[in-house]
Parts: C-alpha cells; structure tokens; sequence
C-alpha cells in the first residue's frame, strides 16, 4: 500500500529567521518543506523537489517574486504559489494577481493563514483530479 502523499512546498524567504519560523511551523503541520533563500536556489530545487506549491516572499535579491513566480509556473504546470509579503498595497496585489499568485498574505503572517490557504489550494487541485 502507498503511503498518502504528503504536500510539497518551497518557501523562498531570504530572511534566515523568517525562513526558519516558516519551515518549522508548516513542518509541524505536516508539510514537506524546502528553503531557498533566493531565486535562482528556488529555480533549481524547483526541479528537484517539485513543489505542490511555492510559497514566495515578493522582495528577494537577485529576482523579485513576481517574477520567480512566472518562471516557476512556466516550467510546473499546475504549481501554485502563494505571496507571503510586506508588500501590500492595491499595486502589490494586482501584480501579484498578474503573476499568477493563489494569495497574497501580508507580513507578519500568521502559519495559520499559510495552512488555511495550503488546504484550500489542495482541496481545489483535489476536486479538479476527481
């Protein structure tokens, strides 16, 4: 018998603690959880790992996440992914909409608010699967 599959997600935060406190608490509710710290890491774990869903911070060096969230689509079909992020106006959420994101959570952000919106995302992939 095959074990239930457990929810893939890539958390890209480049603040170490911030980072930390994620992968802990989404552990802890039984997610398997990668870190990337930028997004050219997150690009090639990505490919690896192949995330359920990708949980992106919007202000990363190198690329910002709206744009690491084109590019991860592009290359995963179906991959969801959530904005975790101190950027929060009526402008940050457009272009977060524009990029493809499921949601757009302000920081601080509540583990609780990434589960509810993790849940959901896999609830909506579950029912279109059936």
């Amino acid at each position: 018998m095959q074990a239930p599959h457990r929810t893939r997600l890539l958390i890209v935060e480049d603040h170490d603690d911030t980072a930390t406190i994620l992968q802990l608490g989404l552990t802890d509710l039984g997610y398997e959880v990668m870190i990337a710290h930028n997004a050219p890491i997150a690009l090639q774990l990505a490919q690896s790992f192949a995330p359920d869903i990708a949980v992106l911070d919007i202000g990363l060096p190198v690329m910002d996440g709206w744009e690491l969230a084109r590019r991860l689509r592009d290359r995963r079909s179906g991959l969801h992914v959530i904005a975790v992020t101190a950027f929060n106006d009526d402008d940050d959420r457009l272009r977060s909409d524009e990029a493809g994101f499921s949601y757009h959570l302000a920081k601080p952000v509540d583990i609780q608010a990434i589960h509810a919106a993790v849940q959901n995302l896999a609830a909506a992939t579950d029912t279109r699967a059936e």
